[in-house]
């Protein structure tokens, strides 16, 4: 049977968070922090969400012509998805890259009225 771990110090506790951060930022998996420092993977887990350091991994690169090219055709009225597959990239990295340029919930429901008000007047559109 083994004995429970002693409680860390807070100076302890400190370092050890500071650790898992700064292999966090290095890029370290969860589990592979866990089993460098000897502990739990929930443990990393949680000095991650005491430290506030985020796991993400880093944006795709796009280049300044990418960007701005996806830009003037969002500008033009081009869907997000339209978009992402002429500029060669997905939808999440250009909606990271280029927010705002969607639709917002009012304009779609008035869109979707719209449509629906032309079906019935039998309007092909």
């Amino acid at each position: 049977m083994t004995a429970w771990p002693r409680a860390l110090s807070a100076e302890q506790r400190a370092q050890r968070y500071a650790r898992v951060a700064e292999l966090t930022a290095a890029g370290w998996t969860a589990p592979a922090i866990a089993k460098e420092m000897g502990t739990t993977v929930r443990t990393v887990v949680r000095a991650r969400a005491a430290t506030g350091c985020r796991v993400r991994p880093p944006l795709p690169q796009l280049t300044d012509d990418q960007i701005a090219r996806a830009k003037a055709l969002l500008e033009d009225g081009a869907s997000y998805y339209d978009v992402a597959e002429t500029v060669g990239c997905g939808i999440s990295t250009l909606r990271a890259r280029c927010p705002g340029y969607s639709w917002t919930l009012r304009q779609a429901g008035q869109h979707r009225a719209a449509i629906r008000h032309a079906a019935k007047a039998g309007v092909v559109l």
